[in-house]
């Protein structure tokens, strides 16, 4: 009876990292990644959103993050579109995101178009800084 009871748990959280984690489909994973990063951002998390930026760009997400912090409210966010190139290591994302800026309680609402790069078996965000989201804070 321990042996079934021990087979049946094995079984259990084989096929849970099967289905999600280690095993899962690298479109799975792609997919987890950008919503939880933007789940981050919009719940400013921003050091937890700092580890899916490609390192090229931290520094200047920190600038971005010390400038914006206090006044950025992200409401919220929607992707649309996934454009991977042939390789599948890039993908170039699509995104509304609708946020507004204290002292305001005006939303704005931007289109953005965000790359992201796999780097061995994981994604990272390359922003475009010079999207209006970004630059609203300079």
């Amino acid at each position: 009876m321990k042996k079934i009871c021990l087979l049946l748990v094995l079984t259990a959280v084989l096929s849970s990292c099967y289905s999600r984690g280690k095993f899962g489909s690298d479109a799975q994973i792609f997919d987890d990644t950008t919503k939880n990063y933007y789940k981050f951002l919009m719940w400013k998390y921003y050091d937890r959103a700092k580890n899916f930026i490609d390192m090229e760009d931290r520094q200047q997400y920190e600038e971005f993050v010390l400038r914006a912090e206090k006044d950025l409210n992200i409401t919220n966010f929607e992707m649309r579109e996934f454009i991977f190139n042939e390789d599948h290591d890039e993908c170039e994302i699509k995104l509304v995101i609708t946020y507004y800026k204290y002292p305001s309680v005006s939303e704005k609402t931007v289109i953005m178009y965000e790359k992201w790069v796999k780097r061995g078996a994981s994604w990272f965000v390359k922003p475009d800084f010079n999207n209006p989201l970004y630059k609203d804070f300079d």
